[in-house]
């Protein structure tokens, strides 16, 4: 066949066969050594929050929600979904039911 002649749908049996080996070594790899984090829940957040004010970690409330998002990393926890409102409304949550105390002073009665 000339270069002219060959069908489209024509794949040489030596890349392809390159290619499916590549496939197979990558998905043996990540099957084997990735493994997704756990996205936090809401008693995940409050038990950060209780512990970012615990400890005294924040001096400002602009700090307040990277502190927690900082004390959810280091429990490996997956955090590039947890927004600052989500932050902000559990603390208030549990500012209103009287979980925790407004140390930060943001909570308007």
């Amino acid at each position: 066949m000339t270069e002219a002649n060959i069908p489209l749908d024509y794949v040489p049996e030596d890349g392809l066969r390159e290619v499916l080996e590549e496939e197979e070594r990558l998905y043996r790899r990540l099957r084997r050594g990735y493994r997704k984090k756990p996205y936090p829940s809401n008693r995940d957040i409050a038990e950060a929050i209780r512990e970012v004010i615990s400890r005294r970690m924040v001096e400002h409330p602009d700090d307040f929600p990277d502190a927690v998002i900082e004390v959810l990393e280091e429990r490996g926890f997956e955090t590039r979904h947890v927004t600052v409102k989500r932050i902000w409304r559990m603390y208030e949550v549990m500012v209103r039911k009287g979980v925790i105390s407004d140390v930060l002073g943001v909570v308007i009665w």
